[in-house]
């Protein structure tokens, strides 16, 4: 995919799609295609980059395993009933600050 100004066009077209727009988005589809000059395919391309962005932006790379990956989550493992009894883990090292 190449981006021609604020357009975008591909190259070996590797999907086909059919859309059932109710009237509304319709009127929204027609006032963009005017307003910008552009296809419906334009349109479209231009909504999925836009939509695709966002969502990037948003959550950007999964959070988790990139901690898991660095070592980061697990690297303080104490079982699985810590979060219940950390306090008993903690007293002795608390104790010893006092």
């Amino acid at each position: 995919m190449t981006r021609v100004g604020l357009s975008y066009k591909m190259y070996d077209m590797a999907r086909r799609i059919n859309a059932r727009l109710d009237e509304e988005t319709g009127h929204k589809l027609e006032a963009i295609e005017r307003a910008r000059g552009w296809s419906v395919s334009e349109v479209v391309r231009f909504g999925i980059e836009l939509v695709y962005a966002r969502e990037r932006a948003a959550f950007g790379p999964n959070v988790l395993k990139l901690l898991e990956d660095e070592g980061f989550v697990g690297c303080a493992s104490r079982g699985e009933t810590f979060s219940e009894d950390y306090k008993r883990h903690l007293a002795p090292s608390l104790d010893d600050k006092t």
